[in-house]
């Protein structure tokens, strides 16, 4: 079942959807321009059975915060960066 969740990060609430939280390795769903993690809706049961799965709202988006700035590609991967942290996906597991 997926879970609607919410993370306070240092410059804004992200909105995200979780599913599988316990289990194999982490992909992340990144949607673009102006969608939502609702853009995953169809794909998140087909990849849960053998992988976690978080699918963000980005910043300005979705159900997460809308703040005044912050909307260019370094800020809105720094989110990114911030949401694995806070739901404790390794960084040595994220290839980069």
């Amino acid at each position: 079942m997926v879970h609607s969740k919410f993370v306070k990060l240092s410059q804004v609430k992200l909105h995200y959807l979780e599913e599988n939280e316990g289990g194999g390795e982490a992909v992340v769903l990144l949607h673009g321009w102006p969608h939502t993690s609702h853009t995953w809706r169809h794909v998140i049961p087909r990849l849960s059975d053998s992988y976690r799965i978080v699918a963000p709202d980005m910043r300005g988006l979705g159900d997460s915060s809308r703040p005044s700035h912050g909307y260019d590609n370094g800020t809105v991967a720094g989110d990114v960066i911030e949401l694995l942290d806070s739901v404790s996906i390794p960084r040595q597991s994220r290839g980069l």
